[in-house]
């Protein structure tokens, strides 16, 4: 199979996540008409409003896709119909699954061009977060912006043939801490630092006022491809990943 997630295994039949355990899964969005149409009939009416909002085509796919193919996947574990789950919603939009399911199941989801990731685990804070890598992104300009004095500075001192990974390097870990603990950019990005350096393991290296929360916290490298970078956090350091590809 040719695509970004080729090397990436089928999940096993059934399937179960442990506590100690995250599951990453990844989907290709660009998934032909009847997956298309089977997505949209498993959204919700509110899913489905906001999927006919788009103006553009494409969009509109890749928002069906993404959001149908998340309930496929939460499905496996709550072995239920994927029409039939319901969402509740945190304070700056975080979906979480609706108290009446009865499952300690988190998780957390992520796009950006034709890539969907979700991260699922059990009865921990969790965030991902993915990136399609682009030269042509003001990539400086961002930095300077959002990114703390100490990644900026790590940032800088990288030769510039890997200049972008680092810069999404950093982008992702800090998008995916803060999904994990649901602030979303309320939560000042300059306010904590993330390794940045490619072949450094990704880190929580620093929060203002707070070293010791920092330590509470993991993030991984989620590897794809060349063309983007991705990140999950997690609270809590004992903890394995593992990855499926999404297809049916």
């Amino acid at each position: 199979m040719d695509g970004v997630l080729a090397a990436w295994p089928l999940p096993p039949e059934p399937i179960d996540i442990k506590a100690e355990e995250v599951h990453v899964w990844g989907v290709e969005l660009n998934q032909p008409e009847p997956i298309i149409q089977d997505s949209f009939h498993v959204l919700a009416q509110d899913e489905r409003r906001r999927a006919e909002s788009f103006f553009f085509v494409r969009d509109r796919v890749r928002f069906t896709i993404a959001r149908g193919v998340l309930r496929k996947v939460l499905s496996r574990y709550l072995l239920c119909r994927p029409d039939l789950i319901r969402f509740d919603y945190g304070p700056e939009g975080k979906p979480a699954l609706c108290r009446s399911h009865g499952s300690s199941l988190e998780f957390n989801a992520s796009h950006s061009n034709d890539l969907a990731l979700y991260a699922i685990t059990r009865g921990r804070d969790i965030g991902v977060d993915v990136e399609h890598l682009r030269e042509d992104l003001a990539g400086e300009q961002i930095a300077r912006q959002f990114f703390s004095a100490r990644e900026l500075a790590e940032l800088h001192s990288l030769p510039s043939g890997v200049w972008t990974q680092g810069f999404f390097n950093c982008w992702t870990r800090k998008e995916a801490y803060i999904k994990a603990i649901g602030k979303g950019l309320s939560q000042s990005l300059s306010s904590f630092s993330v390794s940045l350096e490619p072949g450094i393991p990704p880190a929580l290296t620093w929060i203002e006022g707070n070293t010791a929360e920092a330590e509470s916290w993991a993030l991984r490298e989620i590897v794809i491809d060349a063309s983007y970078a991705a990140a999950v956090a997690m609270r809590g350091n004992v903890w394995t990943m593992k990855r499926w590809r999404w297809f049916e």
